[in-house]
Formats: C-alpha cells, sequence, structure tokens
C-alpha cells in the first residue's frame, strides 16, 4: 500500500526544513503551524502530529519573508540611509545652536 504524501510527521517535516523535531512540536504548540492533533500510528511508531505538505509550505515562505524582513531592519540599523543620515544632521544642528547660545 502507497503511503499518501499528503501529511507529514514532525520528524519528516523536520528534516525538509532542516530543523530539529522539537522545534517543529514547539511551533505547533504556538499555533504557528497548523497540523492535526491526536495519535496517529505511522510505521508502527506513535505519533501526536500530522502536518499537511500544503501549511508547511506556507509556513516556510511566512518564515523565510519574515527572516528577510528581520534582516533588511538590521541592515537599516546599522548601515547607512537617508533617514538616519537626516536625523544625524537634525542632531548636529541642534547641537550647534545650543553651544551658540552659551
Amino acid at each position: 500500500m502507497e503511503r499518501d504524501w499528503t501529511l507529514l510527521t514532525t520528524t519528516e517535516a523536520a528534516y525538509q526544513m532542516g530543523y530539529s523535531p522539537r522545534a517543529i512540536r514547539r511551533w505547533i504548540r504556538k499555533n504557528k503551524l497548523p497540523a492535526m492533533k491526536g495519535e496517529f500510528m505511522i510505521n508502527n511508531s506513535l505519533c501526536r502530529y500530522l502536518i499537511k505538505v500544503q501549511d508547511l509550505n506556507n509556513f516556510i515562505e511566512e518564515r523565510k519573508a519574515e527572516e528577510y524582513r528581520l534582516h533588511l531592519l538590521w541592515l537599516e540599523n546599522h548601515y547607512y540611509s537617508p533617514q538616519k543620515e537626516e536625523r544625524i544632521m537634525q542632531w548636529k544642528e541642534t547641537r550647534r545652536y545650543y553651544r551658540k547660545g552659551q
């Protein structure tokens, strides 16, 4: 009997994502990754969660987008940006103004 590959165990999902099964279970418990909860017998072993492949793919895409957004935010805060340069110039002008008044 062929297995239906539309559902994955936490171990299979972890292998596909490159994370540990513990991380997958943590995301499921925090409701970040949708999964079916129950007691399922797969290959003579008991598993508590089954994850739809489509849900896993959606989660991976969301995670990539979030990591990209955080990376851009980090770059903006640590390297040059026009807004940052403008704030520095305003600060310098304010500083000069108060120095002249003394």
